[in-house]
């Protein structure tokens, strides 16, 4: 099964997301790209027998929390992201094939976190955050599936200067 390539999405789609957001950075392009490739291999458009959605498996209920909780409240973020609709679909039903759309809504639930990012030479510490922050205890993801994604998302985005420790 194909996937998406990842330097293209890393460039194309997160990228441009994250810099419009103004939550742009290093540790956030891994974070996003690590996210996308644990979730669906970026390769599933949505969770199959589930209900989560788009390459980063953004639950219904993750959606309403963001819209409600917090996009209520930041406006100013919440009019960026009207730019990526599509008028003829709800929010919700565009999360699995509007990429730049779920990529800022991804992206917002890591923001909604206090804590600041790890480096983004420091991949396995990125997947620590994933797991508290975006897929929880009671997810299926685990270190010995999900961390070495993490660190093939690290060499993407810091290429030559990334050095495995």
């Amino acid at each position: 099964m194909r996937s998406v390539r990842l330097e293209q999405f890393l460039d194309e789609v997160i990228i441009p997301v994250l810099k419009d957001l103004g939550m742009n950075s290093k540790s956030a392009q891994v974070l996003m790209l690590g996210t996308a490739m644990c979730e669906s291999n970026l390769t599933f458009f949505n969770q199959i027998g589930g209900p989560a959605q788009s390459f980063y498996g953004i639950e219904p209920e993750t959606y309403e929390d963001i819209r409600h909780r917090y996009l209520s409240r930041r406006t100013d973020i919440a009019e960026k992201l009207e730019k990526w609709c599509v008028p003829a679909l709800s929010e919700l039903d565009q999360l699995d094939g509007n990429m730049y759309l779920s990529t800022a809504f991804a992206r917002i639930k890591y923001w909604m976190d206090p804590n600041p990012l790890p480096p983004a030479g420091r991949p396995l510490d990125l997947y620590h955050v994933y797991k508290q922050v975006y897929n929880t205890h009671l997810g299926a993801s685990d270190i010995d599936r999900c961390g070495p994604l993490f660190v093939k998302a690290a060499g993407v985005v810091l290429g030559e200067n990334y050095e495995r420790t």
